[in-house]
């Protein structure tokens, strides 16, 4: 059932208050039946809510992905493939794969939100990402009412992006995953200082998680208790001769080399060097312990955070001649 002026603020990790001009639940593929009539309107698709701004009510329909469900549907020699709805828990599911001793989602621990936005955004932390273990997504087509199936390399994975979030912002509600995952772990323990964490207990895939969170929990604060959306914006990448240009002047700035040649630098360091960390904007500011994350420390608008984000993007190109760009979705 389609509600309207639904109230999104119990349902996103800023608690900003706003409406929807129309709201839908999705707990069954039935339902999806019910979006043809807004095929040409505004939509959004909620999943944890742990990654948007809202920046004011929305128009349109939001559509809350609560679609449940996991199941094994292959194995091999070398991994396992498994299928899971879209509206289940991110945690919950990398819970389950530990539980089950199927590795690759064990750096992705403690990250929140749903499991469909994993693809969305191409979450990834401590050097792993979603893409890595992505297999196939089916989606439901809302221009042309229609499941399609996407694989790995139909979604232009690139550092927190795909071309659900790109190119068809809105057009797919992505319904369920299939995960590739290994039965014999292959580590990744550099990134960060997950190794130094982990010590000198036995190495395997819990051990790697529990670290992963033990560090996450000690850098991010809970949007339970301090209203946030994670690391607000993405890691700058630029280019050789520009990173020279920097550690002339900053020689201790952390820089990590990508694939396609490019260099990645800590967008947190790069704010916390330009004296933002524990600033404070009226009711908004930049978190005390980990420069990337911006948080709401009263009741305030969502327009009140993209202020204080804009002004720290100023001041990091007028600083170091870098552009930020933001990891959260702004709505609208």
């Amino acid at each position: 059932m389609i509600q309207y002026q639904h109230s999104l603020e119990e349902l996103n990790s800023f608690r900003i208050s706003a409406k929807a001009e129309a709201y839908l639940a999705l707990e069954r593929l039935d339902q999806l039946a019910l979006l043809s009539d807004w095929r040409n309107r505004p939509n959004y698709i909620l999943g944890g809510g742990s990654n948007i701004l809202l920046a004011g009510d929305l128009p349109g329909l939001v559509i809350h992905n609560q679609l449940k469900g996991k199941r094994l549907v292959g194995q091999d020699q070398e991994f396992v493939y498994l299928e899971v709805a879209a509206g289940e828990n991110w945690q919950e599911l990398v819970l389950y794969s530990l539980a089950n001793n199927w590795a690759g989602l064990e750096n992705l621990a403690l990250i929140p939100g749903s499991v469909g936005a994993a693809p969305v955004q191409n979450i990834g932390a401590y050097g792993v990402e979603f893409s890595e273990v992505c297999h196939l997504i089916q989606a439901w087509d809302m221009q042309q009412q229609r499941f399609c199936k996407f694989e790995s390399t139909d979604c232009q994975f690139a550092y927190r992006d795909s071309i659900f979030k790109s190119l068809y912002p809105g057009r797919f509600i992505i319904c369920s995953l299939v995960l590739k995952l290994r039965r014999q772990p292959s580590y990744r323990l550099d990134y960060g200082n997950i190794r130094e964490e982990i010590g000198d207990q036995p190495l395997s895939i819990r051990a790697v998680a529990e670290a992963v969170m033990r560090i996450r929990r000690s850098k991010l604060p809970d949007p339970k208790e301090l209203p946030n959306a994670g690391s607000f914006f993405k890691n700058p990448l630029v280019a050789a001769e520009k990173l020279e240009q920097l550690l002339a002047q900053y020689p201790k700035m952390p820089h990590y080399l990508q694939a396609d040649g490019r260099l990645k630098l800590a967008a947190g360091w790069l704010i916390d060097q330009a004296g933002w960390k524990g600033k404070r904007m009226g009711a908004v500011g930049v978190h005390e312990r980990q420069a990337l994350v911006l948080v709401k420390y009263a009741e305030a608008r969502g327009q009140e955070i993209v202020q204080l984000a804009e002004a720290v993007q100023q001041d990091i190109a007028q600083k170091f001649g870098v552009n930020l760009v933001p990891e959260v979705n702004y709505w609208p």
